[in-house]
């Protein structure tokens, strides 16, 4: 079925992604997995250094660069009781397959790749919550955005009024992330904040462990 395609992707990709992280020394350049349709990015870090700059997407086998990230704030392990001198692994991957986790999407499609991230020690994986700053993840749409039609986000009395006043339409279509609840096996918008990339601080806000998220419409 499409829900067991599905989850052997997402498997495979945890497991080379553990793989690889056996291996990895701290601080050194990523390890990257390329196609046209999977891109990973394998990494040690410090947990002091999780903040010194984004996590990006590899580019793809054609040469062409995404602007998918994630950017961390400073503190993001603070008060999980990491020991001296344990690093931090990252595993980010997108993929340009459709509903990578073959569930029930009702009338929204794909707007943009899924971008998944995923912070663990050992092997074992950090549950991230109730942060105070957002995690901030960057997203690389298939289409420019019409703003004439299309409102990025739920869509607000100020944000109608102003594209009222420029001659746009009201929201024909919406943009938003949304992630993957595990727990509920859906997707979900709870905990995020969904902006164009020009307004800072206001990315998806990470409540939870960072599942596939991906712009729908």
């Amino acid at each position: 079925s499409g829900k067991e395609v599905a989850a052997a992707l997402v498997q495979g990709v945890e497991l080379v992604g553990g793989a690889l992280l056996d291996t990895k020394e701290v601080g050194a350049p990523p390890t990257e997995v390329v196609s046209a349709a999977l891109q990973i990015s394998v990494a040690k870090r410090d947990p002091a250094l999780l903040d010194a700059a984004p996590f990006t997407v590899p580019a793809s086998p054609s040469g062409r660069v995404s602007a998918a990230q994630v950017g961390m704030p400073q503190g993001v392990t603070n008060g999980l009781g990491l020991g001296v001198g344990e690093a931090v692994g990252t595993t980010l991957w997108s993929s340009t397959a459709d509903n990578v986790h073959g569930v029930d999407m009702g009338l929204a499609r794909g707007g943009s790749p899924t971008l998944a991230f995923s912070l663990s020690v050992n092997g074992i994986d950090l549950h991230i919550k109730e942060l105070p700053t957002p995690i901030q993840l960057k997203l690389d749409v298939y289409n420019p955005i019409d703003p004439g039609s299309t409102c990025v986000g739920a869509p607000t009395g100020k944000v109608l009024f102003e594209g009222a006043n420029n001659g746009h339409s009201p929201c024909t279509t919406i943009e938003r992330c949304e992630y993957f609840d595990t727990v509920l096996q859906q997707y979900s918008t709870e905990g995020c904040d969904t902006a164009p990339h020009t307004a800072p601080q206001r990315q998806p806000r990470a409540r939870q462990a960072l599942q596939p998220c991906a712009l729908k419409s």
